[in-house]
Formats: C-alpha cells, structure tokens, sequence
C-alpha cells in the first residue's frame, strides 16, 4: 500500500532488529512518561499520598513552603515510579515475542508489518490471530515525525483489509486509561469499548485496562 510515499509491507527478518528496538522504545515512550504519572496522580491514592508527604516533609522541615513544593514533586516520582513497574511487567509478560518478532508473527493469521518512507521505517502495527473469528491488534506505533500525518488510520485500516481477507469477524486491541491518543484514534476508526478491567501495579493503585473491539464489514 503506498500513499504520500509511505509504503505498508509486511516485515521482513533482516529488520527484526531495528524494528525490535523500535517497539520498546515506543513501548517505554506511552507507558512511563511524566504526563501519564500526573494522571495518576490525580486519582485518590495520588491525593492521598500527596497529604502524606505533606506532613512528613513539614514534620521534617518545618516549613510549609518546602513542603508544597517537594510533596506533589516527590508523590510524581513515585507515580513514575509505579508507571515503570507496570512497564516491567508488561516487558517480561512479552518477553517470548520481543525475543524474535518475525518469527513470533510469522504464523498462520498473524502478521507484523511496517511503514517505510524510502528506506526508513516510520510505522509499525502487527496482528496476532486469537482464534478462527477474532484477532488482536497490536504493536501500533508511529515515530514522532510521522505522526498526525494519517500514517496510523492508514495502519490500521490496512491491517482490518488484510482481516476482511483472511475471514477474521472481529478485531480488538487492549490498552489503559492513560493512552489517551490511543483511545481517540481507534474511537474515530470505529472501535468501541467492550470490556474495561482493573489491575493493581502496586497495592492501593487501581489501572483501568480499556479493550475495544470492531466488526470487520
């Protein structure tokens, strides 16, 4: 598929490297950033543990303006924090896969495939068949760039024609309550919450674990 120069193919072994790296710095870049620890933050273990340090750090120092600030400053970092545990554990979770992609995907319905603008990889999506009828989106990224330029619509819906051939009834992708650009893409494609669970990364902090699914037509 081609359009603007980008070009869609499927991935091939001598890129499973590049492409390897590629998938975990995307991976460490939405999952353990400061704007997602502040969302956390703002849930009500964050309140509360921000009045925590509140009055350690004036019980310490005496002062309630050292306080202020070092309180919230040393609560975000402790959100951090708990955003790389659930990073780690998503690594390990998918340690057999990130151990050799092309292998991983090169099975019967699954399949992983890249974005390349003349000899750079820009894009990358794969997809891994769960059963005769569903399959499982996944390992959507696009390098800074690229993005809001239409290369991930143009992912996704080059993975639902490639699902319409292969007799897949229904798609569906999994991600949390912090992926915000996530969840507006595959809304304005069509997809729509089918189930939300609840995770704890650490004890008192409850993540949300979004799923959204689509029919292929």
């Amino acid at each position: 598929m081609v359009n603007n120069g980008v070009v869609i193919r499927a991935l091939r072994r001598d890129e499973t490297q590049h492409v390897t790296e590629m998938v975990l710095s995307n991976l460490f870049q939405e999952e353990v950033n400061l704007r997602k620890a502040s969302r956390l933050m703002m849930k009500p273990v964050g309140n509360i543990l921000v009045a925590c340090l509140l009055i350690i750090f004036y019980t310490m120092t005496g002062s309630i303006a050292l306080s202020v600030v070092f309180a919230p400053l040393a609560a975000l970092l402790s959100c951090w924090g708990c955003l790389w545990k659930m990073h780690q554990g998503h690594r390990q979770r998918n340690q057999l896969e990130l151990q050799d992609i092309f292998e991983w995907y090169n099975k019967t319905g699954s399949r992983f495939w890249v974005a390349v603008d003349g000899r750079e990889i820009v894009g990358t999506v794969a997809l891994n068949r769960v059963n005769d009828s569903r399959a499982k989106f996944t390992r959507m990224g696009v390098i800074p760039p690229y993005r809001r330029r239409g290369v991930a619509r143009r992912l996704v819906r080059h993975v639902e024609a490639f699902c319409k051939s292969e007799g897949v009834l229904e798609i569906f992708m999994t991600t949390t309550e912090f992926h915000l650009n996530a969840l507006s893409l595959y809304g304005k494609c069509g997809y729509v919450v089918s189930n939300i669970s609840v995770t704890s990364p650490v004890p008192g902090v409850n993540v949300s674990i979004v799923e959204l699914s689509k029919k292929v037509q």
